[in-house]
């Protein structure tokens, strides 16, 4: 308690509580964002090795890695959806109108603690390429955990 008092003079113990759950919460927010660095770096190696375009979204639906790096930084609706929705598929078969540059393909939610945290879109044939969706979305959630808890060990 001595120590406690030197380095928060004043605080009593109920202080203490509130300044316990307010970094709890800023925990939390931290395990929502996706780390952009870890999903640029799996979209160029699959992009360079397979040849197939993905995009990953974070949890607002803005574009924080994709296989054509112009479409970085871009709104994607879709995966906005998705993530509002909580819904776990969306595959486009064919474009409408409605939908501006968006292309066939399959979009799957990412999450973590069962909570979205972004989406992952992979274009092409949806027959094609969900066996390759799926795999990716594992990977991702699976990269991601693992970095939340490299993470959690840091706070």
């Amino acid at each position: 308690m001595q120590y406690h008092r030197r380095l928060f003079p004043g605080m009593g113990n109920c202080d203490r509580t509130r300044r316990k759950r307010h970094r709890m919460a800023s925990e939390s927010e931290v395990y929502k964002m996706i780390n952009v660095e870890l999903a640029r770096d799996y979209v160029a190696k699959i992009h360079r090795q397979l040849g197939i375009t993905i995009n990953i979204t974070n949890e607002k639906g803005i574009i924080i890695a994709s296989g054509i790096p112009s479409h970085v930084g871009d709104f994607h609706l879709v995966a906005y959806e998705l993530i509002k929705s909580k819904t776990f598929i969306k595959i486009i078969e064919t474009p409408t109108d409605g939908l501006i540059g968006v292309s066939e393909g399959v979009n799957l939610l990412l999450l973590h603690r069962m909570e979205p945290i972004g989406a992952v879109g992979i274009l092409g044939n949806s027959d094609d390429i969900m066996p390759i969706a799926k795999m990716a979305k594992l990977t991702i959630e699976s990269f991601f955990f693992k970095n939340q808890t490299s993470q959690a060990d840091l706070i």
